[in-house]
């Protein structure tokens, strides 16, 4: 039996969430959608993450078969889901930070390459294979705020940088900024589920690939 680590639980609209998770025995990134789905991409519907009760850090198994999409990169993560996404047990995502280790990129550059200010990947850039990695860093470089009625996170990096990244984790739906940025600056390291959105043109006529944080965990080690 195959067993995946829920990683992301991101919010998409209002009604569906984007899955990403890792299969724990060969590390692949794997973001199943539900063939059933009324989204575009065909996301799950939060009524079914409840139902499930799918948290981040569960481990799950697939009750029927995955089936790969082939997405052009970068969604090469893209599965169809022949069935149930069902729990084995259920844990903290503090509980398979190991797991995340295994999985890290040492900055941006090496997982998607170079991001203008952080935030668009032009369209008809170098498109990378993959659409979410893994990066650990300090926490001092990491706050939230609100911007224009969004969560986002401020990401200080590369010596006086810094980037307004929407975080998108839909545990944050209501949360007290200030008593949150306390909780995170309390330990040393912060691990950043980066992602890439599908394709998006800007009201500036920007058009490719925006980043966005699907989740944050902090730890000491």
């Amino acid at each position: 039996m195959q067993k995946f680590l829920i990683t992301d639980l991101t919010l998409y609209g209002k009604e569906h969430v984007c899955i990403g998770m890792i299969n724990m025995q060969t590390l692949e990134c794997i973001r199943p959608l539900n063939p059933k789905s009324t989204s575009n991409p065909k996301f799950f519907s939060m009524s079914y993450i409840n139902r499930h009760n799918i948290t981040l850090g569960s481990i799950v198994t697939i009750e029927g078969r995955l089936e790969n999409m082939f997405t052009n990169p970068p969604h090469t993560e893209d599965y169809f889901v022949h069935g149930d996404i069902s729990i084995i047990e259920k844990k903290n995502i503090k509980d398979s930070l190991h797991i995340l280790d295994k999985i890290l990129y040492q900055n941006v550059q090496q997982g998607f390459g170079n991001i203008p200010n952080m935030r668009c990947l032009p369209h008809d850039g170098n498109i990378p294979n993959h659409s979410i990695i893994t990066l650990k860093v300090p926490s001092e470089q990491i706050s939230l705020l609100y911007q224009f009625d969004k969560i986002k996170v401020k990401w200080s990096y590369d010596f006086g940088k810094s980037a307004h990244i929407p975080f998108q984790d839909i545990r944050i739906s209501s949360v007290n900024i200030e008593q949150l940025n306390e909780r995170i600056h309390k330990f040393q390291y912060t691990y950043l589920r980066l992602g890439l959105t599908r394709l998006y043109r800007s009201p500036d006529g920007r058009y490719g690939y925006w980043t966005q944080i699907n989740t944050l965990v902090t730890s000491n080690g």
